[in-house]
Formats: C-alpha cells, structure tokens, sequence
C-alpha cells in the first residue's frame, strides 16, 4: 500500500529591487498589499488562518481553529527577513523565505510555530483518487457502490486495546478521506476527515465531528508514525486509544514489537521566576510554574497588587513545554489575562525562557528549576 502524500503548491512572491542607488542593493522584504494563508490549514473545513498587509502599516491576522477565530490588529514592520506584527501583549513574528513565503514563529490557537503562509494559490481540499490497483494480501476492501467504485479501504485495529467487548479501528481510504471509530465499552464515536503523510508519519484532520483526549479536551488533529504497512503507531492520548497504541491490519502485536519512539513518562517539576533584577520581588512572591506529572499546569503570576493564576494542561516538547490555558479567571483585568497559549524554551536543562508576554512575567525571563 502506498499512503497518500499531501503536496504543497508555492507559488513565489515577485520581491522588486532597489534602484534609488549607483550600486543598486536587495530590498527588504515587503508584504505590503498581500493577503497570505496559511498553508498547513488548506482543505480545512473552516478555512485557513491568514494574514493581511496593509500599505498603510497597519495588518488583520485571522488565527482559524475548528470552533473559533481570532482576529489581531495592529501595526507591522519588517527588517531583513523578519517580519514583526503588534498585537496586544505579545509580538507575531514571521520569517520571509527566498520563494516569498512566510513562515511563523509565534505559535497561535490554531496556527504552529512552522507553520508556512503564501500569498499564492492553495491546494485544492478535494483530493483526488489513484489509479485502481490490486489491494496487498491481508488488506480489506470496501464493497463496490452501484453506479461507482468506493475508494479502497485499510482496516487498522487497535492491538494495544483491552475491551472485551471491541477494539477501536481506524479505516483509511486511498482518495484521502478516513473514518476512526473510537470503542469504549459497548458503545463508540466514528469521526471522519482527511489524512496524508509527511515523512514516516500520518497526519489527520478535518473531522466531521468532535474528538476528546482522555482529559476532555478536544483534539483538533492526531498523528500515527508508520511502523510498516501493517503497522501504524498512535501519537496522541485520545479518549480511549492512547499514546503509543499499536493499530495493525490482524488486530494483535507484531511478534517481537518494540515501540521505536516511546512516550516520556513525566514526572512534577516546579520552576520558579528569576529575571535580572528580581531581587526587588519579595520572596515568596516570584511567579512560578508546576508542570504536574499528570499533564496539568498550574502557573502562578504577580500581578503587582495580587497574584494570579494560569491553568491547564501541557505539552512537553523536544524543545519545551506548550501550556493550554483552560482557566484564566483570576487573571481577568490583569495584563495575560486573555492569554490562551504560553510557551517555553529549553535554555539548559535547569533553566526555561518564557516566551509569552504575562503580567510581571515577560518574552525571555528566565524560571530556574527548583
């Protein structure tokens, strides 16, 4: 079986050149009249988040999930390659490439840091069906409709899954669509969407309908690395599947399995504020950080006449932790206090630099392990 590729379509962005000068020299980059989209989000349902430049200096940025959108305003500059928009309490920063796309470095709702803008044409979200082939021995194949062929259908079971009474499965067809059936217990949730590939591994999204984590929080996209043709590995806690569950065409673990990539098991840490100059903040006072061994956060915040708090749950990354704000309520009226999304960065392993303009907290002050 061949999975399906996504395939981006770029189409560069004309920069002009300077002639003001004897010795003419490279512009900056200038987005200036130019609405770009972002192209990690095409064929979504509801859209793809995007960028407008004004002449004037001044921008509109739509940040699109699947249940909300996000509307910043303000002013952009650009020096070089970066390209910079202000926004309350925070700075979206942009870098230009050579083919005249964008790509972000402020992590959104629902745009990622990575995440690549164009100014071109998006691909088309209807995607096509392959040539008809002969499915590989072992593979199901769906019925034929009675006017056309339905698309050819693989059927993964969930190995890892203890339920007497089913296990959830994933159904993958060859013109891109796929249907998941969450089992737990007697009953189940079948949500449907698209899917392609980027390297060794599956990405989905677009679902008809809600998903849930184990926690109850939505899960707008999930991926599964491709371990071989029979064998696709979950990388995501969903509301019965789990990190790590082992989906194959027979429905049982491959003889000898070792997990390639295994789930690190967290552990509590607290992390506590200390910036230059952060001896004029009383002890006792510093805003500070528990990453819980559970997923959760809890982020405690000075906000000069009382203190606040962030909570949520949290992913930790090769390069960090990204925080969900689930409760702000504390917050309200302070500065942060409509902040949904908090990031930090590794500097070493007892140190994190906060990325994400708070109250007292700020981009780039630094909280020492404890």
């Amino acid at each position: 079986m061949k999975f399906r590729n996504i395939v981006f379509i770029v189409l560069p962005l004309l920069l002009s050149g300077c002639s003001a000068c004897s010795q003419p020299e490279e512009e900056s980059f200038n987005p200036a009249g130019e609405t770009f989209r972002n192209l990690n989000q095409a064929g979504l349902s509801y859209g793809p988040s995007k960028v407008w430049f004004g002449k004037d200096g001044t921008y509109v940025l739509e940040d699109h999930t699947a249940s909300a959108v996000t509307e910043y305003t303000g002013a952009w500059s650009v020096s070089e390659n970066v390209v910079t928009l202000d926004a309350p309490e925070k700075k979206i920063i942009f870098e230009a490439q050579e083919d005249g796309t964008l790509v972000l470095k402020t992590g959104l709702s629902g745009s990622a840091s990575d995440d690549v803008f164009t100014a071109g044409d998006l691909p088309q979200s209807t995607p096509s069906a392959p040539p008809a082939e002969t499915p590989p021995a072992g593979k199901e194949t769906a019925a034929p409709a009675s006017s056309e062929p339905e698309a050819q259908e693989y059927a993964y079971h969930n190995a890892s899954q203890a339920n007497p009474f089913g296990k959830s499965f994933l159904e993958l067809y060859d013109d891109g669509t796929f249907s998941f059936t969450e089992v737990a217990g007697m009953g189940a949730v079948q949500i449907k969407g698209l899917y392609g590939q980027e390297g060794n591994t599956l990405l989905f999204s677009n679902f008809d309908a809600p998903l849930y984590d184990n926690k109850g929080n939505p899960v707008y996209n999930f991926e599964m690395d491709i371990y071989d043709e029979e064998t696709l590995i979950l990388r995501k806690d969903l509301s019965e599947s789990r990190y790590g569950d082992v989906f194959t065409l027979s429905g049982t673990i491959p003889a000898g399995y070792t997990d390639p990539s295994p789930k690190e098991v967290l552990t509590t840490t607290v992390w506590k504020f200390t910036p230059e100059g952060s001896a004029g903040v009383p002890a006792g006072l510093e805003p500070n950080v528990i990453f819980d061994a559970d997923g959760t956060f809890v982020l405690t915040e000075n906000c000069y006449s009382g203190m606040g708090q962030f909570k949520g749950w949290y992913e930790k990354t090769s390069t960090g932790y990204i925080c969900h704000v689930q409760d702000a309520s504390s917050m309200q009226g302070y500065a942060g206090g409509d902040v949904t999304l908090i990031t930090f960065v590794m500097k070493d392993d007892h140190t994190l630099l906060l990325k994400t303009d708070l109250c007292m907290s700020r981009t780039d002050n630094e909280f020492i392990l404890q």
